[in-house]
């Protein structure tokens, strides 16, 4: 049964008093939350008959004003307790399209609280872009409630993972091209290609995905409908994470910007020769790049050991 304003001032007094709420608790709060997957617009809280009021939207805080206070007070205390995890934090929903078309008060007091949350338990979906040999139960994740990834199976394997392209910036088509590598529409004919950021980045990022999964290295594509303005536009942003261990392993391939890839690619011709192997499937697209991109680092970084040796001779 959703709970009552009565009811949730009690649970409200054991955030209070640093406990924490029964699991049916955190239930019976967040039942008031409708999900209809046909109809966007139905989210929302419900009064369910309470006060004489057959199912009055949540919405309107002057039809449940005792409810609404309650509610707005839970999330407060919820906001304070933060990031501590229990099951209150369970009852959050990780879907923005729930909690925005709350009350605007209703939906910044959420908002905050999500702010407060890591990547990995408010992530509404959570994809495996690489799966190294031995790793079982990795299929894509669809949490409803932060925190829902830490009752997996995988979650001692992933809960340590941290961004892979820490501080860039990057599109949420990139790892849809990685997925359906093999599709032309996602590749940039030769002639197409413009060194702008997405375009550099719609190369580079699927690139060192390839890498890793050819090092047998976990790689986690996790989404978020919250607004993180660092990373992507709009209401919806994508992450992709490793393990620290596993970022160090790629820090070599990380060393070379974006920028630097395309320009090198596109002017050796080593991407037409790509593209063209992948319109005839001989290969993957990423996979050819990323062994370009491997060598690329190699000759770099002989170079500079070259250059280094002379410097100290001419010193000398």
């Amino acid at each position: 049964m959703p709970v009552s304003a009565q009811e949730l001032r009690e649970c409200i007094k054991k955030l209070q008093d640093g406990k924490d709420i029964t699991k049916k608790e955190a239930v019976s709060i967040r039942a008031r939350y409708t999900v209809t997957a046909y109809n966007m617009t139905d989210y929302g809280l419900y009064s369910s008959y309470e006060d004489g009021d057959s199912y009055s939207s949540f919405l309107d805080d002057n039809k449940l004003p005792k409810l609404y206070e309650a509610y707005m007070d839970w999330f407060r205390m919820v906001y304070k307790r933060l990031p501590e995890f229990g099951n209150y934090v369970q009852t959050i929903p990780v879907k923005r399209s729930i909690f925005v078309s709350f009350n605007c008060d209703f939906a910044k007091i959420i908002q905050d609280c999500m702010n407060k949350i890591t990547e990995l338990d408010k992530a509404n979906e959570i994809e495996f872009l690489s799966i190294p040999k031995g790793w079982d139960d990795c299929k894509t994740l669809y949490p409803k409630w932060v925190g829902d990834v830490r009752f997996t199976k995988v979650y001692e394997k992933i809960k340590r993972m941290v961004p892979l392209f820490e501080g860039m910036s990057y599109f949420d088509f990139l790892t849809k091209s990685f997925r359906s590598n093999w599709l032309h529409q996602y590749y940039y004919s030769p002639s197409d290609l413009n060194p702008n950021e997405k375009v550099c980045l719609s190369l580079y990022v699927p690139t060192v995905i390839s890498v890793a999964g050819k090092m047998d290295i976990p790689v986690l594509n996790v989404e978020v409908d919250t607004t993180n303005p660092h990373i992507s536009q709009g209401s919806r942003y994508q992450i992709v994470m490793v393990n620290p261990e596993d970022r160090e392993k790629l820090k070599s391939v990380l060393s070379v910007s974006p920028e630097e890839f395309f320009q090198k690619v596109t002017q050796t011709g080593l991407y037409k020769a790509a593209y063209e192997a992948a319109m005839g499937r001989e290969i993957s697209l990423y996979d050819r790049l990323g062994d370009s991109l491997i060598r690329y680092y190699f000759t770099k970084k002989k170079y500079e050991i070259i250059e280094n040796d002379e410097w100290m001779e001419t010193e000398r």
